[in-house]
């Protein structure tokens, strides 16, 4: 079977928008909360949705090469300040715990491929990232590997834990935390994110910085709509924590030097974090950066009865 990639138009966004809505997607649950509302379903249905997927982002579909209308999948991508990246991707049927055929793999290559080129150029986003579920198949991970694509170290694992803590202690001595106008110190943040990763020896510095700018260009996107606070000891900046609240979960990422990795003083400030920053929640979700330095802590984590889950969410890179 050969597919076609094109420009969607307006028919072709409305039946992308009614296979979100059936499950056709790469992440179902996102559009859990708008099928629960009638009303709002049928504004993302007929206003907001083809306002965004037209205007607001770009949006393609593959189709049959013998000229059949039906969509063989969609690709819509959308971009925040040096990233460009997907909102939604699918093929014609759920992939959830699904194996790919052959069919569905070269649709998916071709909509990746073209995307891709597309992107290269029309836009000068220097990154791009690939977003699916962690549990995905083996087979659309190796179509990203085909494009270059790469896995970075980039919040995969996190802790959790239900609310309160057990322990809910001040803050240690001399470490303060202090809220930060977010649109001023988003660089300042990500420049201290990068204190959470330390460069594996295989790395040369500019292999190493080029990773780190990648890192930093996506999570860029996710400073807008959290609040931001220095961390302190002893008046000398130790780190930041990212805090987030979702329903009655709280969701702490934090950076932080990498020789307090596993100290008494970050066991701690996470135990002080909660009751500091959303003593109501019922759920605690903790993130670090870098897979090493959650590791390193590990032992610290695991004491305030917190316990380990994969990330449902991977980003997958690759520069333009």
């Amino acid at each position: 079977m050969t597919a076609i990639v094109e420009k969607a138009n307006k028919q072709q966004v409305k039946t992308a928008i009614d296979m979100m809505f059936a499950g056709i997607s790469s992440d179902p649950t996102s559009m859990d909360s708008l099928k629960r509302s009638w009303w709002q379903r049928i504004m993302f249905q007929h206003l907001i949705g083809p306002r965004m997927f037209q205007s607001q982002m770009d949006s393609f579909v593959a189709v049959h090469a013998s000229g059949s209308a039906d969509i063989l999948g969609y690709l819509v991508l959308q971009y925040s300040g040096a990233l460009a990246g997907t909102f939604d991707w699918a093929l014609r049927r759920s992939m959830i715990g699904q194996e790919p055929n052959e069919d569905e793999v070269e649709v998916l290559r071709a909509l990746l491929n073209h995307g891709l080129d597309w992107l290269e150029e029309h836009k000068e986003n220097p990154y791009f990232y690939f977003g699916l579920l962690s549990n995905s198949a083996p087979a659309i991970k190796a179509v990203l590997e085909e494009e270059g694509m790469w896995l970075p170290d980039y919040q995969l694992v996190q802790a959790v834990a239900d609310g309160p803590l057990a322990e809910n202690p001040s803050l240690p001595d001399d470490v303060k935390i202090s809220i930060q106008i977010a649109p001023d110190f988003r660089d300042r943040a990500l420049q201290l994110m990068r204190m959470d990763y330390v460069r594996p020896k295989e790395d040369s510095e500019e292999d190493f910085a080029d990773d780190l700018d990648a890192i930093a260009a996506m999570h860029r996107a996710t400073l807008k709509s959290a609040k931001l606070y220095l961390i302190e000891h002893a008046d000398e900046e130790i780190g930041f924590v990212q805090q987030h609240l979702w329903k009655n979960e709280l969701r702490l990422t934090y950076a932080l030097k990498p020789e307090l990795w596993g100290s008494s003083l970050e066991r701690g400030l996470l135990a002080a974090l909660p009751g500091q920053l959303g003593p109501s929640a019922r759920r605690i979700r903790l993130r670090t950066f870098s897979s090493e330095h959650l590791e390193a802590s590990r032992e610290i984590v695991e004491s305030l009865d917190f316990n380990w889950e994969e990330a449902p969410w991977q980003r997958w890179m690759v520069s333009l």
